[in-house]
């Protein structure tokens, strides 16, 4: 058709024009009902007429016809292939994973985000008991998209062709309907209950950062992940066939397979490059129970600072108890134990009010460890105290109306 290759070389010309010069500009001339000759050296070229309406319109869809036909290919191979949407495995690595190994040992919530944690391993690792590079965490879903890509190559190099699993379809945040009037949204996480495993995840807002407990939500097949991604496994990164898959190991021609599959390993390859460093804090909850850390007490913490803070306060009061019971001879030797330590009663009362505020403080800005060992250092102090007292007082020290220390006989006191 004249009009399909008017537009191919209409196109060419402004593919030509904007490759060379960025954007073409139409040449203006002036106006006139004939063709005017202007000279160039031997030759002479004649100058064009002004555009009408309908070359002008001409050239508009020439151009939109060009646009769509190159554009085209790019579409419809992104919009077939969510890896080479945001170009996951667009980068460089030259290492020879042959001689590496990785395991997974834990699926953990740091911060609102669900990682899993995993360890690296060198050559001759001995099935990941030796030569731990360090220990790391990937995003659930870049874990996720990796093994699937390794999955794919593994099964294309043994012969068989493996549909892309239906997991891949839900790494990132979306809706999923209730019913008519009420949405969740859900994404592949981490299993709470183990953290050795994965699940689907519901949460209340667009971006899955909200958590919610649902008694139902997207059925997804996660099969595969069970049974072949497996937690506290050592995984060679790079997987062998036997020789008899080489398509041309026997031939004359090798095609280098063995040599060039030893660097072939998308699991590791991408963990490497998309790996965060493991913390200390880290690295104790991938061994402890919990699956989920967070920056201030969790519910067992908060729990045990309420009972140490409600015993604290307890023997406080029995301290300001037994003191009013103190005889005079033993309010002097205690007078005179603090001023021989350079103290007044006064200042022994506000250090007291201090060290409350002092804990209190640790409470409110999350420093954990100081918090505990103030709280459990002061209820240690004030249960001795009150021993003491009590043993003066009575001769023995009793609990609950049994006796831990002192005389029995008529509940007397010591000799002085």
């Amino acid at each position: 058709d004249k009009s399909v290759i008017g537009c191919r070389r209409e196109a060419n010309t402004l593919s030509v024009g904007s490759r060379s010069h960025g954007t073409a500009s139409p040449k203006r001339s002036r106006p006139g009902p004939d063709l005017r000759l202007r000279k160039s050296g031997r030759h002479t070229e004649p100058l064009r007429e002004p555009e009408g309406v309908e070359m002008k319109l001409h050239r508009v869809v020439c151009l939109t016809w060009w646009v769509l036909v190159t554009s085209f290919p790019q579409i419809a191979w992104a919009s077939g292939d969510e890896e080479e949407d945001d170009d996951f495995f667009n980068f460089y690595d030259d290492t020879q994973w042959s001689d590496y190994s990785i395991m997974l040992e834990r699926c953990l919530n740091i911060d609102g985000k669900d990682v899993v944690v995993f360890q690296m391993f060198g050559e001759k690792n001995n099935q990941c008991s030796k030569r731990s590079i360090g220990s790391y965490t990937i995003p659930v879903a870049k874990l996720l998209k990796a093994y699937a890509q390794q999955a794919e190559d593994d099964a294309e190099m043994l012969g068989y062709e493996r549909d892309d699993p239906e997991y891949l379809d839900h790494l990132a945040c979306q809706g999923y309907a209730v019913n008519d009037d009420s949405y969740i949204y859900y994404k592949l996480g981490c299993l709470e209950t183990t953290g050795k495993n994965f699940a689907v995840r519901t949460y209340s807002d667009a971006y899955c950062t909200e958590p919610i407990q649902m008694n139902y939500a997207p059925d997804v097949d996660l099969s595969s992940l069970k049974y072949h991604l497996r937690f506290d496994n050592c995984q060679t990164c790079v997987t062998w066939p036997q020789t008899s898959y080489d398509d041309d190991a026997n031939g004359n021609f090798d095609d280098q397979f063995w040599t060039s599959h030893a660097y072939e390993s998308p699991l590791c390859s991408a963990s490497w490059y998309y790996k965060s460093d493991c913390d200390r804090k880290c690295k104790k909850m991938a061994k402890s129970s919990s699956m989920k850390i967070t920056k201030g007490f969790t519910g067992a913490g908060k729990f045990w600072l309420l009972v140490f803070s409600m015993s604290g306060v307890f023997f406080l009061g029995q301290v300001i108890r037994e003191r009013k019971k103190m005889s005079n001879n033993d309010a002097l030797i205690e007078e005179a134990f603090i001023e021989k330590v350079g103290l007044e009663k006064r200042q022994v009362a506000l250090m007291i009010i201090g060290v409350l505020i002092l804990i209190l403080l640790f409470i409110l800005f999350r420093a954990k460890r100081l918090a505990w060992l103030s709280l459990l250092g002061l209820n240690l102090i004030l249960l001795v105290y009150l021993g003491y007292l009590r043993y003066r007082s009575r001769g023995e020290i009793e609990v609950g109306g049994y006796r831990i220390y002192g005389e029995s006989e008529n509940g007397g006191r010591p000799p002085s």
